[in-house]
C-alpha cells in the first residue's frame, strides 16, 4: 500500500499508510476506559502492566496514545520493538526515574532478556507496559479483541477527515470485519483496495 503523500494529480484515500500508522490514528478506547485514566492506572503503582490482542488489534496504537498523553503530562515515554533491540542499560538511557517504557513484541525476548527487562526497569524506578499476543502472567491493563461496532466508527472516522467522500458503507464493513478480523489493520488494507476501486470507477456514457 502507497505511503508517499498524495498531489494534486490524484485522489486522496482516507486509508493510505499515513492515516491508518499506529502513531497517527488514535486509539479508540472500550466504553468505560479513556487514555487518562489508563495512564493514571499505570502509574498509581509499582506494577508491570500488559496489553493482550491477537495481530492487528490495535495494540501498538494503544501504546502511541498512552506515550502521547504521558508527553502531554509531562512524562517520559519510551516505545520498544523488542524484535529489534536487545535489551540492555542504554537502551532504557537517558529514562528518568518515573517513566513510561512500552516493550512491543514481548514474547520475542528470551527468558533471560525478559527478566533482565524486568530488572532493569526495577533498578531505574521505571513504569513498564508489555505487549503481547498472550498473557505473561503480569497485571492487565486491556485485552484488546475489536469488535464491529468500533470497526464501524474507525472507517466513518477516517473517511470524515478532512471531508473525504464516504465511499465505504456499514455493510461494506460488515463483510470485510466477518473476512479480517480480528485483524484491523488487514481490514483497514482491505478498505484501502475497495474505496481506490470505487473512486477509480469511470461513470457510464450515456448515449
Amino acid at each position: 500500500m502507497p505511503n508517499t503523500p498524495a498531489n494534486t494529480d490524484r485522489f486522496i484515500n482516507p486509508f493510505e499508510t499515513r492515516w491508518i500508522r499506529p502513531d497517527e490514528m488514535g486509539f479508540l478506547c472500550p466504553a468505560g476506559q479513556s487514555i487518562p485514566n489508563l495512564l493514571h492506572q499505570i502509574c498509581a503503582d509499582d506494577q508491570t502492566y500488559e496489553i493482550i490482542g491477537p495481530h492487528g488489534a490495535g495494540k501498538t496504537t494503544l501504546a502511541h496514545s498512552l506515550l502521547q498523553h504521558a508527553r502531554d503530562q509531562g512524562i517520559t515515554g519510551k516505545l520498544i520493538r523488542c524484535g529489534k533491540s536487545r535489551i540492555s542499560k542504554r537502551l532504557f538511557h537517558p529514562l528518568e526515574p518515573g517513566s513510561l517504557v512500552i516493550l512491543d513484541e514481548y514474547e520475542q525476548l528470551s527468558f533471560l532478556q525478559r527478566r533482565k527487562a524486568q530488572r532493569l526497569a526495577r533498578g531505574m524506578q521505571l513504569r513498564l507496559v508489555l505487549i503481547g499476543h498472550q498473557t505473561h502472567g503480569f497485571q492487565p491493563l486491556l485485552t484488546l479483541m475489536p469488535d464491529l461496532e468500533t470497526m464501524q466508527t474507525i472507517v466513518a472516522r477516517l473517511q470524515q477527515n478532512q471531508s473525504f467522500v464516504p465511499l465505504i458503507t456499514e455493510d461494506d464493513i460488515a463483510r470485510l470485519f466477518s473476512q479480517h478480523a480480528p485483524d484491523c489493520r488487514e481490514m483497514l488494507f482491505a478498505c484501502y483496495d475497495l474505496y481506490h476501486q470505487r473512486r477509480n470507477k469511470k461513470p457510464a456514457i450515456n448515449g
